[in-house]
C-alpha cells in the first residue's frame, strides 16, 4: 500500500495475458477496452529473494471515460506524464525501468 504505478496484476488460471490485462484495465480504472492491447516488451527483474517478470503491453483510450477506483483497493489516481511519474515518491519498485523503456526516456534523469 501507499505506492503509485499504472494498471496491472496477475493472470488467473486460465486467463489469456491480454485478457487479464482488458481484466485489470476494466476493475482498476473502470476503462472496458474495445480491443486487445497490444504487446510491447517483457521485462525481467532479479533481486535477491524473488524475481519478477513484466509484460508490457499497451492501448489506447479511444473516448472518454470516467476513471472508478475501488476505495478498498486504491486510495487515489492521477493523470501525470511519464516523466513526472518517475518523480513519484512511493512509485512502485523497478516501475521506473518500464517506463523509461515504453516511453524512450534517458535512464539518468
Amino acid at each position: 500500500g501507499g505506492t503509485w504505478g499504472i494498471p496491472g496484476g496477475k493472470v488467473e488460471e486460465g486467463e489469456k495475458r491480454e485478457e487479464a490485462i482488458v481484466r485489470e484495465l476494466r476493475e482498476e480504472t473502470g476503462y472496458n477496452a474495445n480491443s486487445l492491447p497490444e504487446f510491447f516488451h517483457t521485462v525481467y527483474v532479479q533481486h535477491s529473494e524473488y524475481n519478477l517478470t513484466y509484460h508490457i503491453y499497451f492501448t489506447l483510450a479511444r473516448e472518454e471515460f470516467t476513471v472508478k477506483i475501488d476505495p478498498a483497493s486504491h486510495a487515489n489516481y492521477m493523470w501525470v506524464t511519464p516523466k513526472e511519474a518517475l518523480v513519484l515518491p512511493n512509485l512502485i519498485h523497478d516501475l521506473d525501468s518500464c517506463i523509461k523503456l515504453f516511453y524512450k526516456i534517458d535512464a539518468y534523469i
